[in-house]
């Protein structure tokens, strides 16, 4: 990369060794204000020449400079790879409910080979519990082949991606969780009656694990507090403002390569092009409440970080405020519900948590659930070697040992952690 001027920049690239008619090189460069795709197919030396469009693209330009990814494929792979793609994402079936063997088989694959997890099939996959032996506090935590939970996986190290909790009311057992209402009748926080919440989740080919709190950490939940607190916030939207901030602890090693961290930027400046809307809620708002502005673009928050010596990522980076109030109000999503809650009902004690830095793997690594539970004898007979009870699925779901209810709680616990693939171990020391 060449400057040229003040607000211009070249780009060269040299290309030989070209090892097949229909091999090309394609390159995206690209930051918070350019997106730029080059597709090459001969080999030979490249210049591509770029006008900054204005003084907070030079900012940002001069701070972070400009990001290169390659994708070297040729046509062959690369419609092999979109067929695939559609496969992961795509039921085959009537009705958004329905998952088909390819959509299935895409999620199995993808899971295989980019976490090392082979999901064994379950000869019984439907256990009916006693709701009384459910106690308030106790986690259900699901995952569904549908490219949506496979991602959240993929991206977090986690063994599932969607988090709920179960809470007694005067009049049964609920479950309570935060979730966009793609099968479900009512988006945002709502609560559903245990035995048709089960029924939902079985329709939907939820696979879903039962985890017990400890009885004394289940002793010490304080349920009329979490009753007001569902009270409070029942109706609130899903919390599509600290979706991917939870994820991201530090501003280069939470995610995993087909999630390149450097290109998130320009992911967001591409969305705000095409969907400006959906990339306010997404990536804009969580942005804006970090350097205390509101209705700025990504360029323009990136040259304001710039001018502190921050670059997007840094900003990205921050920790999310559970008391950040959005234009439609707090935000959480699906975890930091269930988090919130035990932070309302005392499970965290006087500790400072922000309940919007976890995602579903930091839920299930508490040390709050139960490892010696005594299962249900037909928990027992559909899995017998998992240490909780999988009450519904195709699939059996083993969370490895190392991250099942291992974590001691910690102030400011999840807000600086990074977790680098393919381990996704947890580090610095601390977390």
């Amino acid at each position: 990369m060449f400057i040229t001027g003040d607000y211009t920049f070249d780009v060269l690239f040299t290309l030989d060794f070209k090892k097949g008619f229909l091999c090309s090189e394609r390159f995206l460069i690209g930051n918070t204000e350019i997106a730029h795709l080059e597709d090459y197919r001969s080999e030979g030396t490249y210049k591509i020449s770029f006008n900054l469009p204005s003084e907070d693209a030079k900012k940002d330009f001069d701070r972070n400079g400009v990001s290169i990814w390659q994708f070297c494929n040729g046509a062959k792979d690369e419609l092999k790879s979109l067929l695939q793609t559609l496969h992961f994402f795509l039921p085959g079936g009537e009705t958004v409910w329905d998952i088909d063997e390819k959509m299935e088989a895409a999620n199995l694959d993808f899971l295989k080979v980019a976490m090392g997890i082979e999901m064994d099939v379950r000869p019984i996959q439907d256990i009916d519990i006693d709701e009384s032996l459910v106690q308030s506090g106790d986690a259900f935590l699901l995952v569904r082949m549908d490219g949506t939970g496979p991602l959240i996986m993929y991206g977090t190290g986690g063994h599932l991606s969607h988090t709920t909790m179960a809470l007694h009311f005067d009049d049964g057992l609920y479950i309570v969780e935060s979730q966009g209402a793609e099968f479900w009748p009512t988006p945002g926080i709502n609560r559903t009656p245990f035995n048709k919440w089960l029924e939902q989740v079985r329709k939907a080919s939820y696979n879903v694990v039962w985890l017990p709190l400890k009885k004394e950490i289940a002793a010490s939940f304080n349920e009329s507090a979490a009753r007001n607190f569902f009270a409070q916030t029942k109706g609130l939207p899903y919390g599509y403002h600290n979706f991917i901030f939870g994820w991201i602890d530090t501003p280069y090693r939470n995610m995993p390569p087909l999630m390149a961290q450097n290109m998130l930027p320009t992911v967001g400046m591409i969305l705000e092009n095409i969907a400006p809307g959906a990339a306010y809620v997404t990536f804009g708002a969580g942005l804006n409440k970090r350097m205390g502005t509101t209705g700025k673009s990504l360029s323009e928050i990136a040259a304001l970080a710039a001018d502190q010596d921050m670059s997007i990522l840094d900003v990205m980076a921050m920790p999310d405020q559970e008391d950040w109030v959005y234009y439609d109000g707090s935000s959480y999503v699906c975890s930091a519900y269930v988090t919130a809650q035990y932070k309302r009902a005392g499970l965290f004690g006087d500790l400072e948590i922000n309940a919007t830095e976890f995602h579903p793997r930091d839920v299930y690594s508490l040390d709050f659930f139960d490892k010696d539970f005594v299962r249900p004898q037909a928990c027992i007979d559909a899995d017998p070697d998992l240490p909780y009870c999988q009450i519904a699925g195709k699939y059996r779901i083993e969370i490895p040992e190392k991250d099942y209810s291992t974590v001691s709680i910690y102030g400011n616990m999840n807000e600086h952690c990074e977790t680098v693939w393919p381990d996704y171990i947890r580090g610095p020391s601390g977390c």
